[in-house]
């Protein structure tokens, strides 16, 4: 009789693991089927917003420390990428940059060896410029083209966001230029919106 007492406590036992068990892979199952889904939801909400612009440094530069100058406005266009991935501008929450580069259209020939360093900060109306690229000690052998180090940590929504930015460059020579440099500028700009409900 207690040997039968034993049998039925440890089939009752055995069981109830069983299906604690059951309940515990079911369970992780779930969060894992769960968690890709959220990392594709927040890829959905995650999108580049690229911005070119062009400008001219000016000619015959001498060699010095902290020459400054203003771009021409920049038009951002976001409106048109947050229709383009439906999204709503009050629901952007956050602006970064993503990469930042020069390139040299004219003179064809030429190069940024007569740079020694650069600084790019972004500004707005009623907004103060803030350093969003920059790069130290440009090398000799550069080239005609110079990928900037952004800081992606600064939230730049309320300057994208707005109908036009200004890029303020300063920058230090080492070599004095003799003629005008027309430079193309590429930006992105990393946007993070919220979804509803979410």
């Amino acid at each position: 009789m207690n040997e039968f007492i034993g049998i039925k406590t440890g089939f009752i036992i055995n069981t109830q693991i069983n299906i604690d068990m059951k309940k515990f892979l079911l369970f992780f199952a779930l969060i894992v089927a769960i968690f890709p889904s959220c990392k594709e939801i927040e890829k959905l909400t995650q999108f580049d917003l690229p911005v070119s612009q062009q400008f001219t440094l000016p000619g015959l530069l001498p060699v010095m420390n902290g020459f400054s100058f203003s771009t021409p406005d920049v038009e951002t266009n976001y409106m048109s990428y947050f229709e383009m991935f439906n999204i709503n501008a009050d629901l952007v929450e956050s602006i970064s940059i993503k990469s930042a580069a020069f390139k040299i259209n004219k003179p064809q020939t030429a190069d940024f060896s007569f740079l020694k360093s650069v600084e790019v900060y972004i500004s707005a109306d009623g907004l103060e410029p803030v350093l969003m690229a920059s790069k130290k000690d440009v090398n000799t052998n550069v080239g005609n083209s110079l990928d900037l180090n952004v800081d992606n940590k600064v939230n730049l929504k309320d300057y994208v966001t707005k109908n036009n930015i200004k890029l303020n460059v300063k920058v230090t020579t080492v070599k004095a230029t003799t003629e005008e440099y027309v430079i193309d500028t590429k930006l992105v700009f990393g946007v993070d919106a919220k979804v509803i409900g979410l």
